[in-house]
């Protein structure tokens, strides 16, 4: 029995030395957007074409549907990315889609206690996750479902 853990043991140190961790070839490791009321905040590119949303806080989005083993299929949505450090009134159109939703928003934890606008998203992750290369994977899936 020991003879067999010792070899265990030897092959899993031979694969840990031939390997690269995670943390040796990524900068972080982060989980996507993930707003509240994400129905409110995830928007088709038609939405926002049709009501002539503007652009600058409007960041592509994908779902586990938008895209397969080893593809991108297509994806359809933008996110609506907006921080306490972005002014809704330089956005009327946005802000005037959101206001629809404002009894709904203004229930977030963050919102009640004071800290955070009702039309933030409530946790919007770092603006440069929309810019940067990346490897996505599909959270749920029976088996590894990947995208760089």
């Amino acid at each position: 029995m020991f003879g067999v853990i010792h070899e265990e043991a030897k092959i899993l140190e031979k694969i840990a030395n031939l390997s690269y961790r995670i943390a040796d070839i990524t900068e972080e490791v982060a989980n996507g957007i993930q707003p509240s009321a994400d129905k409110v905040f995830r928007i088709s590119y038609v939405l926002a074409d049709t009501n002539q949303f503007e652009k600058e806080i409007l960041k592509k989005v994908l779902v586990g549907g938008d895209f397969d083993r080893y593809k991108l299929v297509d994806p359809k949505n933008y996110v609506i990315y907006t921080t306490k450090d972005v002014d809704i009134d330089h956005y009327p159109k946005i802000k005037a889609y959101l206001e629809q939703f404002r009894m709904e928003l203004s229930k977030k934890r963050e919102t009640q206690k004071g800290t955070l606008p009702w039309w933030c998203l409530h946790w919007p992750r770092y603006k440069k996750l929309f810019e940067e290369p990346k490897v996505i994977i599909r959270q749920t899936a029976d088996r590894i479902i990947a995208i760089v």
